[in-house]
């Protein structure tokens, strides 16, 4: 995993995010759970993410994400929203873990957040990783 640099207390974070292979495909792995009071950890993730996404050719990369169980900050809202379009982006799936059912329903009521429809919720991290590597949607 990488390390990056975590905000003005010259402090480095060890990234969470990290490559997996699923039946010989690979998955991009995040993990922003319990950074909920780490805004600087949370920034390092969202950071790190990013640099890996963005090197990716359009619809090609399938991801994982653990969010937090608690409320999302607006840098993680703004993160899920730059990636909810399907023009120029290189997320072919994303399997979200950690959200129920009535946030989801609330941070898309309130607009807060705007779901990819590339995206799918899941509860189980294995059954999660299983949908990522299916052909179907």
């Amino acid at each position: 995993m990488a390390t990056a640099e975590a905000g003005r207390t010259g402090k480095k974070h060890k990234t969470r995010a990290t490559w997996v292979s699923r039946k010989e495909r690979d998955l991009w792995c995040l993990d922003f759970g319990g950074l909920e009071d780490d805004r600087a950890g949370l920034l390092a993730e969202i950071e790190a993410a990013q640099a890996v996404i963005q090197d990716q050719p359009d619809n090609s990369l399938l991801v994982a994400a653990v969010l937090p169980e608690a409320s999302l900050a607006p840098e993680l809202v703004e993160f899920l929203n730059r990636y909810s379009s399907t023009a120029h982006n290189p997320i072919h799936k994303i399997a979200i873990l950690g959200v129920s059912g009535w946030r989801r329903f609330w941070y898309a009521r309130t607009g807060a957040v705007a779901w990819p429809s590339n995206a799918r919720f899941f509860d189980d991290y294995e059954l999660a990783k299983d949908w990522l590597i299916e052909e179907e949607f």
